[in-house]
């Protein structure tokens, strides 16, 4: 509609509130984790400031905020991070297995309320402590404590699949992440669209951080962990978790 109707000089924004508090804090009776909730006069403030601005489209909140500009073309994925914790807040496996249930749970809830038609999807490393997670959530899918579909990544192993004549060969399957994340952020070359990701400054400083090397058998490798903090540089498990999240380890 915004594209239609500027060349008149009528102006329009769509404004997509998602779910905003009523009132003195009234939900409506729908039960949702206190982060999917918006103030209703902020949301108010930002759809004003849009018009403003002449935006075509107003979305509040950072969670809702997952559509690019219709007249561009350009589409946003968008990942939150939501905890993060190392070293000795790992020692324990059930700990972090509770904890995401927690935000599995979260998760859930938000799908239901949004009518969403598709499964809530958790992804774990399953190198060191993350491999007892998995089998910890794969018991409690079968107990009935959530319904979520689990993946399993065991980051270190060989991709499922092998082309000898790409040009960019992933070595493991960490390599694979970040390989395919960079190809779906490439611009349609026809069309010139494509899509961004927002995932915070730390995890972007990250992505750019770690050398693409070769093997003696032609594939691109990723930076190890390892050689990374032997040039003094911290382990990028923010960029790490990112790709993971928007990686599909099965074709």
């Amino acid at each position: 509609m915004f594209c239609e109707a500027r060349s008149s000089g009528v102006h329009t924004t769509v404004l997509h509130p998602g779910f905003a508090r009523r009132g003195e804090g009234g939900t409506h009776g729908i039960r949702l984790p206190d982060f999917a909730w918006l103030d209703r006069d902020g949301v108010a403030r930002e759809a004003i400031a849009a018009v403003q601005s002449g935006k075509p489209v107003c979305i509040p909140g950072r969670h809702y905020r997952a559509a690019g500009s219709p007249c561009t073309g350009w589409s946003t994925t968008r990942v939150d991070f939501r905890h993060a914790s190392a070293g000795a807040a790992n020692d324990n496996q059930l700990s972090v297995a509770e904890r995401t249930l927690g935000e599995i749970h979260a998760a859930q809830r938000l799908a239901d309320a949004l009518d969403s038609p598709h499964p809530v999807r958790v992804k774990v490393d399953q190198n060191g402590i993350g491999h007892g997670i998995v089998s910890m959530l794969e018991r409690w899918a079968e107990t009935g404590r959530h319904r979520t579909q689990n993946d399993g990544v065991m980051v270190s192993e060989s991709p499922s699949q092998d082309d000898p004549g790409t040009v960019m060969r992933p070595w493991r399957k960490r390599d694979e992440m970040r390989l395919a994340t960079r190809s779906l952020l490439q611009p349609d070359p026809t069309s010139g669209r494509g899509r961004r990701l927002h995932i915070g400054k730390k995890a972007a400083a990250q992505l750019s951080t770690p050398n693409l090397l070769s093997t003696t058998s032609g594939c691109t490798q990723i930076d190890s962990q390892k050689a990374m903090e032997a040039r003094s540089i911290k382990s990028p498990d923010r960029a790490e978790a990112a790709l993971l999240a928007l990686y599909e380890p099965e074709p």
